[in-house]
């Protein structure tokens, strides 16, 4: 039986994708159908390119094709599953994944509006593939006969009649009773995700699966996701190690692993997954970065685990999503407390925070409060990602959408868009953007984007970190200055400009419909908006930065002396740099005496570091244009790396 498992990525015409990850989802289910399967021979091919799975479909004819169904591909999985009926007659396809819907009728619809699709599977894939393939094989590929079977955790519509078929819910996750997720081999050291190398994709790992918390906006906050289950730690070493000998071999330029565990780092079993980092890190230097989203409580042992490796190459990543106890728990969320935060920067580990906009009962003073105050506890970068209503979540229910007045519009997701087939066939994905609450009305979301917008300028970019480092000698709180300068933000005449740009861009990309006004220029409607208007800010709108530090510096509440004040700005000057300039040149400039104390340093240097240096000059060559430079710079550099480097002696 040939077999197609798919996580199809958006791949633009140059042969970029969208999505930088291994598909690791894929590679567990071919490994597990390959052990379990006993009724013949298994031909599994992964496909992550759309290019190079239509390439198999010139010299292939499949038997079953399977789908990994998420919000930034399902219109992609729906075109292709369209192709494979058109090409094959007994091609079953089936789709899974995440973005499936919660409720029972949008189940059916789904399939009703999909006749492309005949099987939509609920849960965990691997026992649930399985039992399809042995289904279809024992109906004699009949794919009539195999939908109407009523396999478990599987739904099926039959056109002809009009019947919606439900299979039996039954758990099928792998590591509840007697099963162990160490029963499925890793795809990672049998080879099954060699073929993924090729792109310097970032390797996907997983060392646990579940959560045991019930966040309403997220597709782990069903019941069905609250049992943890646990991979052997060694188990984790090993493929890491695999993967570093993997990037030696083929000279690779890899630097980062990326953990999918909802909580990474917390749980006791976590101590063999960090000891088997640290040992690759120690063997082969990988990797330099490890990418995560650490856990909501014990926080002491994620510190503990996180100071085992290499120093910088973790950053605490703890989605706060809001500070507000009354949205906290209407979404049945519980967060770390924001003093660990404190005790993290002590020990020099950099911290990450999300903050989402668009909860229930949040209004746009608590969002904003709730980021200042997190500010104070000296969180070093935020995400202020739009809260979402994501199919296969408690939120996507009815009921609680009237209960909370949430409305939303669609967004075209960025990057997430692509021409494909011989006929050109434009495809774009959406998502569902809420935008407003019963808290929270349309012109309280756009000051809230506002908000988000300048502490990306000042605080993402790392802009302030001297001044707050400056602010806590003298027992100040960081908040004070950076809720200045919003204050300022709003009243500047030289910054408007900005503002009027950006929210034009933010109210454009949403629309009533899934459909593209006509005329509309597809790249600046889904150019990240945030990141636009930082480069914005930074190249084109220098002076009103400045005077908008300089307005929040003269505020009584951060006491501090006209001489102090000039002495920051001037820094902040020289930390400013042209993408179309060579500036490798060091500015050096003595402290004056009430900063040199407290900095215990004579001076401050100002430069370009290797890292940026490398990437501007990267810049130059892929992008002729200054403009094009300056727009794909936040990419390239990252916002962190977005000033020049200031280091004091």
């Amino acid at each position: 039986m040939k077999i197609a498992l798919l996580m199809l990525s958006h791949e633009d015409e140059s042969g970029s994708v969208q999505n930088v990850f291994m598909p690791l989802s894929i590679g567990v289910i071919g490994e597990f159908l390959k052990l379990n399967y006993k009724e013949g021979d298994l031909e599994i091919e992964l496909f992550k390119r759309p290019s190079k799975f239509e390439a198999y479909l010139k010299t292939t004819t499949p038997d079953v094709v399977m789908f990994g169904n998420y919000m930034w591909n399902e219109e992609l999985n729906l075109y292709y599953a369209s192709r494979l009926k058109h090409q094959f007659d007994n091609c079953l396809v089936v789709m899974g994944g995440p973005n499936i819907s919660v409720n029972l009728d949008g189940k059916e619809i789904f399939l009703k509006q999909n006749p492309q699709v005949d099987i939509l599977v609920e849960g965990d894939g691997e026992i649930v593939s399985l039992e399809i393939l042995k289904q279809y094989k024992a109906d004699d590929y009949s794919i009539a006969q195999t939908k109407r079977s009523r396999i478990m955790n599987c739904f099926a519509y039959d056109h002809a009649t009009d019947d919606f078929m439900c299979g039996d819910v039954e758990d099928t996750r792998i590591g509840v009773g007697k099963t162990s997720l160490d029963e499925i081999p890793s795809p990672y050291i049998s080879g099954a995700m060699d073929v993924f190398f090729e792109d310097n994709a970032i390797p996907l790992l997983e060392s646990n699966r579940g959560c045991p918390y019930a966040c309403t906006y997220c597709q782990q906050g069903t019941k069905y996701f609250s049992k943890v289950r646990f991979f052997d730690g060694s188990r984790i070493g090993d493929e890491i190690v695999y993967i570093a000998k993997k990037k030696e071999e083929l000279g690779l330029n890899m630097s980062i692993i990326e953990f999918t565990d909802p909580n990474f780092g917390m749980y006791k079993q976590d101590l063999d997954v960090f000891e088997g980092i640290r040992k690759s890190q120690d063997l082969y230097d990988f990797p330099k970065q490890v990418w995560c989203s650490t856990g909501k409580s014990q926080a002491n042992r994620i510190l503990t685990h996180a100071k085992m490796l290499k120093p910088d190459s973790i950053m605490i990543r703890a989605a706060m999503q809001s500070m507000n106890p009354e949205t906290l728990k209407q979404v049945e969320r519980k967060n770390l407390d924001i003093s660990v935060f404190e005790e993290f920067s002590n020990d020099g580990v950099e911290t990450y925070s999300d903050v989402m906009l668009g909860l229930p009962l949040e209004t746009t003073e608590t969002y904003i409060s709730g980021i200042l105050e997190l500010i104070d506890s000296n969180i070093d970068e935020f995400s202020m990602p739009q809260t979402l209503v994501l199919k296969g979540t408690p939120m996507e229910a009815t009921e609680y959408l009237n209960k909370f007045d949430i409305r939303t519009l669609n967004r075209v997701i960025p990057e997430c868009t692509g021409v494909y087939g011989e006929e050109k066939t434009p495809i774009f994905e959406f998502e569902q953007m809420i935008m407003h609450t019963s808290t929270m009305d349309f012109d309280g979301y756009l000051q809230a984007r506002k908000f988000a917008l300048i502490v990306m300028i000042f605080h993402n970019t790392r802009m302030l970190k001297n001044i707050y480092r400056y602010l806590d000698h003298k027992g100040i709180k960081r908040s004070v200055l950076l809720d200045g300068i919003f204050r300022a933000s709003l009243t500047s005449q030289s910054f408007a400009p900005v503002y009027e740009g950006f929210l034009q861009l933010v109210q454009m990309e949403l629309l009533e419909t899934m459909e593209l006004p006509e005329g509309v220029d597809l790249e600046e409607l889904t150019a990240n908006k945030v990141y636009k208007f930082l480069s914005v800010a930074l190249m084109n709108h220098r002076l009103a930065l400045l005077e908008m530090v300089q307005d929040a510096l003269a505020h009584s509440a951060v006491s501090m002396s006209k001489v102090e004040r000039d002495f920051f700005i001037e820094m902040l000057n020289d930390a400013f740099f042209q993408v179309s300039e060579h500036e490798a040149e060091t500015v050096k400039k003595t402290l004056i005496s009430p900063i040199s104390s407290a900095f215990d340093s004579e001076y401050y240097e100002c430069f370009l570091s290797d890292f940026q240096q490398e990437r501007i000059s990267n810049l130059k060559d892929l992008y002729p244009k200054s403009e094009d430079r300056e727009n794909k710079l936040p990419y390239h550099l990252r916002p962190s790396n977005m000033i020049k480097t200031i280091r004091f002696a």
